[in-house]
């Protein structure tokens, strides 16, 4: 995520198709790009309006726990992320990831938070056909914790994980900003302490000390919120490398028992 000072400058000043330009740092892929991962999976197009498709893959594991339903980080796309499904299928889990609007080889467009919150509440209603909410852990990452905590304020799955979160999007901005800013300028919100506080589903937080994009206290507050929140902190982890500590991997596998 691109956190600098110049970012949230720009970021206030501009109109809410570029502020959702700035935040969600998309990159298309070639219609006819073909994914080369392992294990089985299959590529789908989800129609969420007329003309309107999101791209999404599902990883299937024989005897599967459940589903991870993933929401991926800012940077990146299906080809990128898509590298997570053998990972999830090795803990023993289904997975389903969406590139967002603007993403890959989903619409071009995105330009409001709703719009967002409608998208992937549309791929979960679509999951829970083949799945029992009491089979779907939720799971984001980065920019994409706002995305999966707005599917605890009307669904009811087994939990929710979120991995080097925000408090919310507007918190981060003024973090950033050092100095007052009129938050209402800013169009996203992304609220995951707003969504937690809306549910009282288990929810798992990982978050590492010496994260240089999201400060570590940010998911200290999200903790302190309500009881059925637990922090796991990684010393010494930074933004982008939870996955490399043997700590991480263990507790993970813990929680996804």
């Amino acid at each position: 995520m691109r956190c600098l000072s110049f970012f949230f400058c720009a970021l206030l000043l501009s109109s809410c198709h570029l502020q959702a330009k700035w935040i969600f740092s998309a990159k298309p892929l070639p219609e006819k790009y073909q994914y080369t991962f392992e294990g089985n999976y299959s590529e789908f197009d989800l129609k969420v309006e007329k003309n309107r498709n999101l791209n999404v893959l599902h990883f299937k594991v024989e005897e599967s726990k459940g589903l991870i339903f993933y929401c991926h980080g800012n940077d990146g796309t299906l080809n990128h992320w898509g590298n997570l499904g053998s990972y999830f299928n090795n803990l023993g889990y289904d997975a389903v990831m969406m590139d967002y609007a603007g993403y890959g080889k989903s619409d071009p467009k995105l330009t409001t938070e709703k719009r967002l919150f409608e998208d992937i509440q549309m791929l979960y209603d679509t999951m829970k056909t083949l799945y029992s909410e009491e089979q779907i852990v939720i799971y984001g990452r980065s920019i994409g914790t706002g995305i999966a905590s707005s599917l605890l304020v009307d669904n009811n799955p087994k939990m929710l994980v979120l991995e080097t979160p925000y408090y919310n999007f507007k918190k981060l901005v003024r973090f950033y900003a050092k100095a007052p800013v009129p938050l209402f300028i800013v169009r996203f919100n992304l609220a995951n302490n707003e969504h937690i506080m809306s549910s009282n589903i288990p929810v798992y937080i990982f978050s590492g000390t010496e994260d240089e994009i999201i400060p570590h206290q940010q998911s200290v507050d999200l903790a302190n919120l309500r009881e059925g929140i637990t922090l796991y902190t990684i010393e010494n982890g930074r933004h982008s490398n939870l996955d490399e500590f043997d700590e991480f991997q263990k507790v993970l596998r813990y929680v996804l028992e």
